[in-house]
This record gives C-alpha cells, structure tokens and sequence, in this order.
C-alpha cells in the first residue's frame, strides 16, 4: 500500500512538472505575455525591459502600443545576420516577435561582392541552441522573462 501511494505520489508530481515546463512549438514565433495592467502600463514596461535588456528603441507609438528595436548585429559560422525586436502593448497583454535576415552573399562564390541584406523574415524557435534563430529567439525570451505574467508561446 505504501509503495502504491508513493508512485501515484511521485507520478503526480512528476506529471505537474512536465505540464509547467511544456517544450516550446518549433514553428513559435511570439512570446505572448498576459497581465493585469493596462495598454500604458504594458507599454512603458515593454519599453523598459527592452531597454534593461541592453537593446535600444528605434521607434514607440504608443497611441497603438506599438515598439521596434534598433537592429542588431550577429554573426554565426561566418555568415553575418540582422534582427530586430517588435511589441504590441495593449490592455492585459505584451506580444513579443522579432525579424531577422541574413547576408544573402555569403553563399556566392564572389567574395568581392558587397554584404547585402535579403528580405525581412519572422524569426522562428529552433531547437538547436547555437542556431542563429535560436540565439535571437533567446534573447526574446530574456526580454519576456524581465516581464511579470503569464507567458504564452504561438
């Protein structure tokens, strides 16, 4: 009996814990945060986490709750990439997307040609932690972790 009560007990836990830490969907592409505070509030605190996530504010409307971030710069295996984070701030709400491209050039075999970016493109979760997406994926989700709610990922 005791051995019966231990291994419900402990499958129990064991199955709260997976439900709290569910993995998140390869094709995400938002971080959706929900609060209790209003369009004002969500949008002086996106701002601020942005800011305290040492990431620069290109553009804030906050008649539409709207914020983008200055582009950054990275490189992974040589090929140098761009990205740059959105947010929405409205009532009860923050969502968190980011766009990235890439130099299209490095894949030619002309290396005198000049870095050129490609078009604008929805930055994706990968599961490979030293994915470029990934990379920028993670420092999204640094920024909503810097946000108090309840995280969602679509």
């Amino acid at each position: 009996m005791k051995k019966l009560l231990f291994f419900s007990t402990f499958f129990l836990f064991a199955f709260q814990l997976f439900a709290q830490s569910a993995p998140i969907h390869k094709e995400t592409t938002k971080i959706i945060i929900t609060n209790e505070l209003s369009a004002d509030e969500n949008y002086k605190l996106a701002g601020q986490s942005i800011i305290a996530n040492d990431f620069e504010i290109k553009n804030g409307d906050k008649d539409f709750g709207s914020i983008v971030s200055e582009e950054m710069e990275g490189m992974r295996l040589g090929v140098k990439y761009w990205y740059y984070f959105k947010v929405s701030a409205s009532k009860g709400k923050i969502v968190l997307s980011a766009k990235w491209t890439g130099d299209m050039n490095a894949f030619s075999t002309n290396v005198f040609k000049k870095e050129e970016k490609s078009q604008l493109f929805d930055v994706i979760y990968h599961k490979k932690p030293k994915n470029a997406l990934r990379v920028v994926f993670d420092k999204m989700e640094q920024i909503a972790s810097s946000i108090d709610g309840t995280k969602t990922y679509k």
